[in-house]
């Protein structure tokens, strides 16, 4: 759920910026500026709701059957964040190995 009202948080932002006055300064690239920071707020959001949306295809898969939404998608994002790079089979297993390591330490 910290992952889901992260994105809320941020879709929010997001509309407040873009509600948000801005001053024409009469030069064309101030409203330039202005759609360029849009978009890349968009685009983060999305890369966010992507790799949310990419946690729960893989519990499909039967690796994660006991594990929480939550933990799929914390888990995703954490390997994801840490080891961009790795073969799928080494990050379902660095996810895993997160999980683990999350349920002992709330014991």
């Amino acid at each position: 759920m910290q992952q889901i009202s992260q994105i809320l948080q941020d879709i929010l932002n997001l509309t407040r910026y873009a509600a948000a006055p801005f001053i024409l300064t009469g030069r064309p690239d101030s409203v330039r500026q202005w759609l360029s920071v849009l978009q890349e707020r968009l685009s983060a959001i999305r890369l966010l709701v992507d790799n949310a949306l990419a946690s729960f295809e893989q519990a499909r898969d039967g690796e994660t059957d006991d594990w929480t939404d939550e933990e799929r998608v914390l888990s995703d994002e954490w390997v994801l964040r840490k080891y961009p790079n790795e073969p799928e089979s080494v990050r379902a297993a660095l996810r895993k190995a997160w999980v683990d390591g999350q349920r002992l330490r709330a014991r």
